[in-house]
């Protein structure tokens, strides 16, 4: 039984186990969202930071350019020279990226347009977009300072022609080395394309996507993705008004940063196309819950191991201890069959089945009047298991408790370590009630030896013994005294312990 309890037990800790463990793995991932959300919600302060430095090195190399290289390029479109035009402003551009500060080289501008006073594109850097040239009327000529915008250009008809940069705008002038040259405006552009968004995702170690006036423009996520993203945040990602908010789905977590105007910036202003533009820095949920995720996966996994292990463990448990009482049944039939020679073994593993072998050998002992094996054979017990009615109170009960006041005596024997000295019958037996008979057997005869052994001074024999000697006197006194049934119960007399008998009639 004992077996039994401990699997019932293991399947339950199994259980409380893997309840637990999801728990808290539940717990982890939850705590891991919320420190996600927090990362995020500290992002924007960078965004706008990086922005900043992005639009001065823009306002910085436009400045520098006007004042540099416009008049050279000026002349040479004077003087039908296109081709110069373009290369003066191509050397100019990479001079400047060469003397650029290493905090800047990642916000250098990547193309220059020259644009007269009607608006019509001059000359272009090496590598300008199609629609900066051939689309020119919409780019605002400054009256003075700077102007940072945010334009989208087509030169095709689908939106995947389009492309979209971010551009500081300066007024230009002709002067006299160059007479007849016309007064312009010098776009220094920065692409808002894959490349930025990929330079920007080292940054912030997180996938950029960047929305303007509601359209992706370049994004490091995939397309499926992006689009999931975009979709969930659609109603904060346009209009001057938008602020900054995070964006949840089932794959991602992301916060969408809309561009602000520096107010602090003097000489500079913005056009309405650069609060059209959003960065969205996106987290996919995988990347904090991915391990938790795996977790509560593995958890059931390994509880249902476990289980079917503790399965394999309670059957193979279960049929070990059945397995003895077949073993005692098997037994039963070689003594009906007429095998009263027959040992039941007491080698088993528990004690219940152990017990019982012992208790059929005595049985057999004291029904076919043979002596009882010796004592290697009954087993590693000594001692009786414990049972309601035994122990200390139980001897001092009115059944049998020791005393030499309780019932006369016909006779009295001395229980010696060795076993049950011989007696004689000194008077005939006095009457005794049969509520004597009330005590259950087995209770009985443990109740007599646990009082013999708490006083004797010297190691006594085995239960199982003192059993048999017990039965084999009580025999022998129901003939001569001609009774029903005889009781004994325990008396003291100096250091030795007597056991009175007492006869029901």
């Amino acid at each position: 039984m004992f077996n039994v309890k401990v699997s019932l037990l293991y399947f339950l800790l199994i259980v409380l186990g893997v309840v637990a463990v999801s728990h808290h793995v539940g717990q982890g991932r939850d705590e891991a969202g919320r420190l996600a959300e927090a990362s995020l919600e500290a992002m924007p302060p960078m965004v706008s930071a990086n922005q900043r430095l992005r639009e001065q090195r823009l306002v910085e190399v436009a400045r520098t350019l006007a004042a540099s290289a416009v008049s050279n390029a000026l002349a040479k479109v004077r003087a039908g020279d296109t081709k110069g035009a373009s290369a003066v402003l191509t050397d100019a551009l990479k001079r400047a990226e060469a003397d650029v500060d290493p905090e800047f080289a990642r916000h250098q501008p990547d193309f220059v347009v020259l644009y007269g006073a009607s608006g019509k594109a001059l000359a272009a850097s090496a590598g300008a977009p199609d629609s900066a040239t051939a689309d020119s009327r919409r780019v605002r000529s400054p009256e003075e300072g700077v102007t940072l915008d945010v334009y989208t250009g087509a030169h095709g008809a689908a939106d995947a022609d389009k492309a979209t940069w971010l551009a500081a705008v300066i007024s230009v002038a002709g002067n006299e080395a160059s007479p007849g040259a016309e007064a312009g405006t010098l776009l220094v552009g920065r692409r808002i394309d894959a490349d930025l968004a990929a330079s920007d995702r080292v940054l912030f170690d997180r996938d950029v996507t960047y929305v303007h006036d509601q359209r992706v423009v370049a994004s490091t996520l995939a397309g499926a993705d992006h689009r999931i993203v975009v979709a969930s945040g659609a109603n904060g990602l346009g209009g001057d008004d938008a602020v900054r908010h995070l964006i949840s789905s089932p794959d991602w977590l992301a916060v969408s940063v809309p561009f602000r105007a520096n107010d602090a910036a003097s000489a500079i202003a913005y056009g309405p196309g650069y609060g059209k533009v959003r960065i969205v820095l996106a987290t996919p949920r995988e990347r904090w819950e991915g391990h938790f995720a795996v977790l509560q996966r593995l958890v059931p996994l390994v509880g249902g191991g476990l289980f079917v292990l503790g399965v394999f463990l309670f059957w193979a448990l279960i049929r070990n201890h059945t397995r003895s009482y077949e073993q005692i049944d098997a037994g039963i039939h070689e003594v009906i069959s007429g095998n009263f020679d027959f040992q039941f073994p007491v080698d088993y593993s528990e004690d219940l089945p152990n017990q019982m072998a012992q208790n059929l050998n005595l049985m057999l002992a004291v029904m076919t009047g043979r002596p009882l094996a010796d004592d290697a054979a009954l087993g590693s017990a000594r001692t009786p298991p414990a049972s309601p009615g035994t122990g200390a109170s139980a001897g001092s009960s009115g059944r049998g408790a020791a005393s030499s006041t309780a019932g006369a005596p016909v006779a009295a024997m001395a229980l010696t370590a060795g076993g049950i000295a011989d007696f004689e019958i000194v008077r005939e037996p006095e009457a005794v009630s049969a509520d004597i008979l009330s005590e259950p057997t087995e209770q009985y005869l443990k109740r007599l030896y646990e009082e013999w052994r708490r006083v004797a001074k010297a190691e006594v024999m085995p239960y199982v013994r003192f059993v048999e000697q017990l039965v084999r006197t009580e025999r022998r006194l129901k003939q001569s005294l001609a009774c029903r049934h005889v009781r004994f119960r325990t008396e003291t007399r100096g250091e030795k312990v007597m056991l009175v008998p007492l006869a029901v009639m």
